[in-house]
């Protein structure tokens, strides 16, 4: 394996390393945002069972007010000695239930009004949870198909390259030829018996024959 090889091994690894890390943050990143539209639903969940405590001891008070009043019409009445069937006690008998009827009706009104402004809220919250999941869990999941197809492309590329045949060389060793003469083996200081001939030499030869 040379060394294109292995870099190309090691940043395909990082790389898928990377995508991976991101999509388990966005993963993690999602969670975190479906848990505090949870926590709000639940806040609301809280305040619809205050609004409907409180509505029941409002109504309570109301009902323990309206039979205190209306025994003590009772009471002053028959100590008088008025007839409470007829005449002015029916009428006033009759406008504190009708009071107490108004009453009544408008905390139930106002409460379930409060009821259902955080029914939305807690609904919204809810909704948003599911939808933050959904987000994030598709995002993560787009990082997660993009980090295995670089895998893909970078085995492919990997194998390719263990496929692919030596480089020629191109330098003159390689060629077989010698820096200082033309041909030979320069490193081993081997020369062609053909073109090892010295200049000065073959001049001396001459002149020896004539």
């Amino acid at each position: 394996m040379d060394a294109k090889t292995a870099m190309m091994i090691g940043t395909t690894a990082l790389e898928f390393g990377a995508k991976m890390a991101q999509a388990n943050a966005l993963k993690k990143e999602g969670q975190i945002a479906a848990s505090i539209e949870r926590r709000n639903a639940a806040a609301e969940e809280q305040n619809i069972a205050d609004f409907k405590a409180s509505q029941e001891f409002e109504l309570d008070l109301l009902q323990v007010d309206f039979d205190t009043i209306q025994s003590a019409a009772e009471t002053g009445y028959a100590y008088a000695g008025v007839q409470i069937g007829r005449g002015t006690p029916v009428h006033i008998f009759v406008d504190n239930q009708r009071k107490f009827l108004t009453q009544s009706q408008a905390i139930n009104y106002n409460t379930n009004i409060e009821i259902n402004k955080a029914t939305v809220r807690r609904d919204g919250y809810l909704l948003r949870a599911l939808q933050s999941q959904q987000y994030y869990k598709s995002r993560a999941r787009a990082v997660q198909f993009d980090a295995f197809a670089g895998v893909i492309k970078g085995g492919s590329d990997i194998y390719k390259q263990l496929k692919r045949p030596p480089a020629l060389q191109t330098t003159s060793e390689s060629l077989g030829m010698s820096p200082q003469y033309g041909f030979g083996n320069a490193s081993s200081g081997i020369m062609s018996s053909k073109f090892n001939v010295n200049p000065r030499a073959k001049y001396r030869r001459t002149q020896s024959t004539r």
